[in-house]
């Protein structure tokens, strides 16, 4: 393309907001202390010319299904409203920030 746009990196809070939305959107609910965590691993990362904004958002909600489902199949009875429910333990990340 003979034209580039950049846009701006997003803030933490509006990064919260994407991964509480595409979840809400997926059948899941970010626990209150999930969204500060997320806040928190938000605040952590590096936003240099690679990061990658909602790709980001949507790997790190990515995971935490992930981790969620996981964390579901070790309990012996998982109480109907867990199963939506994602918690600040389903958030994992390396130092990078990258969700893992």
């Amino acid at each position: 393309f003979s034209r580039q746009i950049d846009f701006g990196h997003y803030s933490d809070a509006e990064m919260v907001t994407i991964v509480r939305n595409h979840a809400v959107k997926a059948g899941y609910e970010c626990a209150p202390h999930t969204l500060a965590a997320l806040e928190q691993l938000f605040a952590g990362v590096p936003r240099d010319r690679t990061f990658g904004n909602g790709r980001f958002a949507r790997q790190t909600l990515e995971g935490m299904i992930t981790r969620q489902a996981g964390r579901l199949s070790r309990l012996d009875v998982a109480d109907l409203s867990e199963l939506s429910l994602l918690l600040p333990e389903d958030i994992a990340a390396d130092r990078s920030g990258s969700p893992v």
